[in-house]
């Protein structure tokens, strides 16, 4: 197999997931530098985040699927069966799925979901009744920058470290 950025999940990791995230990290150095952000910026800011979630969430999936056949996984060792064990195995990576998937399915676990969507952001309104009447609408999205932040620092290590025990199960 050509060594593409689809090619296995090292490759991933390295050329979509880390790539994501130092887009995200770029996009708010700019905008913290910019200052004064407005509502279409934190949109912004938001979709990147989610984009770069997203891509450390399917990490596992690239695992899975490069190494069922080596590890010998039988049909009802699938690739949720895996992501549950390795989301037991290292809790950060859960804290990253619970994030992308409110995201994808508007709530993570069903009925009993600790985490929805709309919790993912906030609009804050403000009135403010002097002389006249003033309303504004200010954007504030939840971005864990520390999860984030951590999750980079975990997959940098894990790459560095050349290990594949360390998503074993």
């Amino acid at each position: 197999m050509a060594f593409t950025q689809l090619s296995g999940h090292r490759s991933y990791i390295y050329h979509i997931a880390i790539g994501n995230i130092d887009d995200y990290f770029f996009l708010v150095e700019q905008q913290d530098e910019k200052g004064n952000l407005g509502q279409v910026d934190m949109f912004k800011r938001m979709r990147y985040y989610l984009n770069a979630i997203e891509s450390l969430n399917n990490i596992s999936d690239y695992f899975y699927h490069e190494f069922k056949e080596k590890n010998g996984w039988s049909e009802k060792q699938d690739d949720k069966w895996y992501a549950r064990k390795i989301r037991k195995k290292h809790p950060l990576i859960q804290d990253v799925a619970n994030i992308a998937n409110a995201y994808k399915h508007c709530v993570r676990n069903g009925k009993n979901a600790k985490l929805h969507a709309s919790d993912l952001e906030q609009a804050v309104i403000k009135i403010d009744i002097n002389d006249d009447v003033k309303v504004s609408v200010n954007y504030n999205p939840q971005i864990d920058d520390d999860l984030i932040e951590k999750a980079y620092h975990f997959w940098l290590d894990y790459l560095e470290a050349n290990d594949n025990s360390i998503l074993s199960i």
